[in-house]
Order: C-alpha cells, then sequence, then structure tokens
C-alpha cells in the first residue's frame, strides 16, 4: 500500500494567531520538506521521486532533509539519487540511528533551523505526493494567519487478486480516511479550525513555532512519535 498526500482548495487546517504576520509571509520563503525513513529504501525511491515532481511557488526556495532513523546506511544511495537530479536544491541525509519517531522528527527540526528555514513539511516515506501538494500550502499560509496546515492522506492499493476479507479490509482503511478527511472539512467549515487533528505524515509549520516557542516533539513517546 501507498499513501498519497494530497492537496485540496481548502485544506484540512488549525492554528494559534501570531504577531506581525504579514511581513514574514509575503516576503521570500525558505522551505524544508522533512522525510523519514527507516530500512525502506524502495519506499523512499518512490517518495522522493514525488518530490521530484513538485510545483513549487514563486519566492520560495525549497530544499529536502532525509532522516535516517537507523544505522543500516539504507537511504544513502537512494538520497545521492534524488539529489542528484536536482538543480541548484540543497538536499540534507541525517541520522538517528536508534529508533525513534520523535527523535528523528526532532533532528529535521534541527536541521531545518540551522539551514534557516521559514517553514517545515512533514511527509513520510510510505506516501508519494501530488505535484501541487507544497504549493496548497504555502499559499494558503501566505493567505492566512495559520502556523500549522494540514492535508489529508488517502491510501492507494497496488492491484491484485487478493482474498474477500483483504479487499474488505482495504475499502475499510480507504473510508476511515475518506470519513476523517469529511469531518475535517466540515470542522473547518463550521470555524472549528482548532478542533481539527492535524497529524505528522502531511503538514506544513512555520518554523518559529520549535525555534522562538520552543516546541519539540516528545522524546519519551518513541515508538509512537
Amino acid at each position: 500500500m501507498q499513501m498519497v498526500a494530497t492537496s485540496l482548495d481548502r485544506p484540512e487546517e488549525s492554528a494559534h494567531l501570531l504577531k506581525n504576520e504579514r511581513a514574514h509571509r509575503i516576503g521570500k520563503l525558505n522551505v524544508a520538506v522533512a522525510v523519514l525513513t527507516r530500512d525502506r529504501p524502495a519506499m523512499l525511491a518512490r517518495c522522493l521521486h514525488s518530490l521530484a515532481e513538485l510545483r513549487v511557488p514563486e519566492d520560495t526556495k525549497v530544499s529536502y532533509i532525509v532522516v535516517e532513523n537507523g544505522d543500516s546506511g539504507q537511504a544513502q544511495d537512494v538520497t545521492d539519487e534524488f539529489a542528484g537530479g536536482l538543480k541548484d536544491t540543497e538536499v540534507m541525509l541525517r541520522h538517528v540511528p536508534k529508533p525513534s519517531i520523535p527523535a528523528a522528527r526532532n533532528e529535521a527540526l534541527r536541521a531545518a533551523a540551522l539551514h534557516g528555514a521559514d517553514l517545515i513539511a512533514f511527509i513520510d516515506d510510505d506516501e508519494c505526493a501530488e505535484p501541487e501538494w507544497l504549493r496548497s500550502m504555502i499559499d494558503r499560509f501566505r493567505d492566512s494567519n495559520l502556523e500549522l496546515i494540514g492535508g489529508p492522506v488517502s491510501p492507494r492499493f497496488d492491484p491484485h487478486d487478493g482474498s474477500y476479507w483483504m479487499r474488505r479490509a482495504e475499502d475499510g482503511l480507504r473510508s476511515y480516511y475518506e470519513n476523517r478527511s469529511r469531518r475535517a472539512q466540515q470542522q473547518l467549515e463550521n470555524g472549528q479550525q482548532r478542533r481539527i487533528m492535524i497529524v505528522t505524515n502531511n503538514w506544513l509549520g512555520d518554523m518559529r513555532l520549535f525555534t522562538e516557542r520552543g516546541l519539540k516533539f516528545n522524546e519519551d513517546l518513541a515508538a509512537s512519535g
């Protein structure tokens, strides 16, 4: 199964307001896209291939951070191949040897801060991004006072002749994601942005949340993230 980070005209979103927003949002933005991976080079390659096809908006500089959460070294060749296909785009590979989802995400935050990123976007290695994925969230960031912007994720299954129960399981998973997206859209339309759950496999965040407010992922939750 491959998950797909999709983009909508009005993405799922949630926010607390910051001061002096317009000057921060109308100029050139430095955006870091972070991908976490662990021993899944084929999936990582598919994810990075989709990122290479992103349509980046004007006045936006994009860099990529791949965080390998493990010590196998399987991400090196895939990341090098991805970097070789990009022009004038920085690709960083970071290693967090001990398995820990929040520690790997915090490493991505550190790398983005050192790189001077204004925004950071997260996507997982088992996902592919639609070409308009990043543009949709950046455009929404520029046109709003939002600090976090999240989008829906939908599952796609490879064709197979699986059993009846496998097909039922796939239908159930597909329905789960569709219902969650529909509920978030309804909350947005009802002005209930603060009640929308944003998960870290498809979101864009203002780096000031982490550099100025000191937010980080709880590394006591190593397995769940």
